[in-house]
């Protein structure tokens, strides 16, 4: 069923887009406010 196959993709898509956005977000507040960083 193609449908459901497209409908799986664009699942997959927008999960790998939410993943590297919050990835994006924790590096930034890692390197921002990082009480490691010297």
């Amino acid at each position: 069923d193609w449908g459901m196959t497209k409908q799986y993709i664009a699942l997959l898509t927008e999960h790998k887009v939410k993943l590297l956005c919050l990835r994006e977000r924790v590096s930034s507040d890692i390197s921002g406010v990082s009480p490691f960083s010297t």
